[in-house]
């Protein structure tokens, strides 16, 4: 009768280790994931941050253009 009492609890602490064992694999492949999505996110948000840096800058590019031409034709309208 002991000899089934080790032998019960033997499977018992190997089911625990077992058990154990998987949750870690789960946890770890879980955090693999979070990672994962959390470096794509901020790719994603520098990606937006830089199309919105080179919107901005092609729009006051366009602004000091259109600003050179109106005082070039001012200067014209002048002179001319």
């Amino acid at each position: 009768f002991e000899i089934h009492l080790k032998i019960i609890h033997f499977i018992c602490i190997l089911l625990a280790v077992t058990a154990f064992t998987h949750l870690k694999a789960q946890m770890s492949a879980t955090d693999s994931m979070r990672m994962a999505n959390k470096m794509r996110l901020d790719s994603m948000r520098s990606a937006n941050a830089l199309k919105r840096d080179s919107l901005a800058s092609a729009r006051e590019q366009a602004a000091e253009a259109k600003r050179l031409e109106r005082e070039e034709k001012l200067l014209q309208q002048k002179t001319g």
